[in-house]
């Protein structure tokens, strides 16, 4: 198999690919160098260039290990910056960078929540086909979307998630819904390997609209809110978005919610 080379797939996605350079540029260290995954071939990466995707490696910690949280992400992203107003919501993050809210502070699961590491081929807009679908339809057109942007040749991982979750994962999540066991529901969401899968963690999202601000000057989400795989520790499914003017916001739903702002991003790592 012909393999790909960093230089490779850089060339491929131009200024849609993000990795050590640009994170030491926003975010003031370098982290440690990632491969690229052996199972992802060639032509992966060409389907996902050419469905305009971004291409971004992430790191989860410090060289010192400490985790890269919300805070962390926020402080070394503003750090002497004159723009930060509008950038991050002033209820939730001080112009500083600061975390002054009291449900991110007294959740342990968002405060001390890390990205995941590795890389993501992911959209560099929430999907407008998710608006307005509950977290179990929005999953069945991110689906459908990513079979589409691999012309329905997916990896057997994938293959074997979507089974499960035709087979007996979505009709189960639907049942605690209908029971009203929202918290249930949404830790059973959470868990599933599909949305695992086709859902990123809140802190990439997070992680990523700081880092495209700060090389590109452009906001992440200006109009929607982008629903993460993330859960909180109240039992809602985290979102995170609505860069308008009075910045981008950290919350949660539970999995039955649907509004047209509320959609998702095409989303593929760890397979």
């Amino acid at each position: 198999m012909v393999k790909m080379t960093t230089k490779d797939v850089s060339g491929l996605f131009h200024n849609r690919y993000y990795a050590a350079d640009e994170t030491e540029q926003v975010f003031g260290f370098r982290p440690k160098d990632i491969t690229l995954p052996e199972y992802w071939k060639p032509e992966d990466y060409e389907l996902h260039a050419e469905a305009g995707h971004l291409l971004i490696c992430y790191p989860n910690r410090l060289p010192n290990l400490e985790p890269v949280t919300f805070e962390e992400m926020a402080k070394r992203a503003l750090a002497g910056k004159s723009v930060s107003e509008g950038l991050l919501w002033q209820s939730q993050f001080s112009r500083d960078g600061n975390l002054v809210s009291d449900w991110i502070l007294n959740d342990p699961l968002q405060r001390n929540g890390m990205p995941r590491s590795g890389w993501q081929f992911v959209s560099l807009d929430a999907l407008s086909e998710t608006r307005e679908k509950d977290f179990i339809e929005q999953t069945n057109t991110l689906i459908r979307n990513m079979e589409q942007c691999l012309h329905h040749a997916i990896p057997p991982i994938l293959w074997d998630a979507k089974s499960k979750w035709e087979g007996y994962e979505r009709d189960f999540a639907r049942s605690l819904i209908k029971r009203s066991e929202q918290k249930a529901a949404s830790m059973y969401l959470s868990s599933l390997d599909v949305t695992r899968f086709l859902r990123e963690p809140v802190q990439n999202a997070f992680f990523r609209y700081l880092l495209v601000f700060g090389m590109t000057g452009e906001k992440l989400f200006g109009n929607a809110y982008s629903w993460s795989s993330s859960l909180s520790s109240d039992g809602r499914l985290v979102y995170f978005g609505r860069a308008d003017g009075d910045g981008a916001i950290v919350s949660g739903l539970t999995p039955d919610d649907s509004f047209s702002p509320l959609r998702a991003v095409a989303s593929r790592s760890g397979f």
